[in-house]
C-alpha cells in the first residue's frame, strides 16, 4: 500500500506539471497570435532633396496573419516650406488586398505622414510596391519606388480570431478536466474475503 501510494503521488506531481506546462504553452501562443508583429524601420534618403524633401521612413511590420491587416505606415520629411503635391500609389501582388492611391496637399515642413493597411486570407510571403510622386504647377517627380514583402502567417481560409477562440476553449476545456479529475472521490480499495477460510468455532 505504501508504495502504490507513493506512485500515485508522484504520478500526480508529472500530471499537474505537464498540466502547467500545456497551459503556459498555450498562452504563451495566444500572446504570440495577438501581440502586434514587430516593426522594422527602413530611413530611406531622397536624392537631390527633390522639391524640398529630405527622407521617406517606412514602418514595415515583420509579418502579418491570415485575415488581420498588417498596417504599413509611412513619413515623409521635409525642409522647405513650399506648397506641393504628393501622390502615393500602393500596388499589392493579387493575394494581398491594400492596394490603393492616395494625394495629399502640403505646406510646411512638418513630416506628412500616410498608412496602407495590408491584408490576406492566404498564408505565405506576399509582394508589395510603393511609389511616391511629389509635384506643383510645373509637373510632377518621382521621388520613391520601394518594393517589399510581407510574410503572412496561419492557416488559408482561416481569420487569426478563430485561432484565438480555439486557443481559449482550449485552455478552458484543460481547466476544466483538471479540476474534475481533483474533485473526483478516491478509489476504494476491493477487499476479497474467502469466505472458506473462516474459522467455524
Amino acid at each position: 500500500m505504501g508504495g502504490e501510494f507513493v506512485y500515485n503521488r508522484s504520478m500526480q506531481r508529472i500530471g499537474k506539471i505537464w498540466f502547467l506546462a500545456g497551459i503556459v504553452v498555450l498562452m504563451g501562443l495566444f500572446l504570440f497570435v495577438s501581440l502586434p508583429a514587430p516593426v522594422e524601420q527602413v530611413r530611406i534618403p531622397l536624392n537631390g532633396k527633390s522639391h524640398g524633401t529630405e527622407e521617406v521612413a517606412l514602418f514595415v511590420p515583420r509579418w502579418g496573419w491570415v485575415g488581420r491587416p498588417a498596417v504599413l505606415q509611412a513619413v515623409l520629411y521635409q525642409v522647405a516650406p513650399e506648397k506641393m503635391i504628393l501622390r502615393v500609389k500602393m500596388e499589392t501582388s493579387p493575394d494581398l488586398l491594400g492596394s490603393g492611391e492616395e494625394v495629399y496637399v502640403v505646406q510646411g515642413t512638418a513630416p506628412v505622414q500616410w498608412a496602407f493597411s495590408l491584408t490576406s486570407m492566404t498564408p505565405g510571403r506576399k509582394i508589395w510596391r510603393m511609389w511616391l510622386w511629389a509635384g506643383d504647377s510645373q509637373g510632377e517627380t518621382l521621388l520613391l519606388v520601394r518594393e517589399g514583402t510581407l510574410r503572412v502567417l496561419g492557416l488559408a481560409g482561416v481569420p487569426v480570431f478563430w485561432i484565438q477562440v480555439g486557443i481559449v476553449l482550449i485552455v478552458v476545456l484543460l481547466i476544466f478536466t483538471r479540476i474534475a479529475f481533483q474533485t473526483r472521490p478516491p478509489r476504494l480499495e476491493s477487499h476479497l474475503v474467502n469466505c472458506d477460510k473462516i474459522n467455524k468455532n
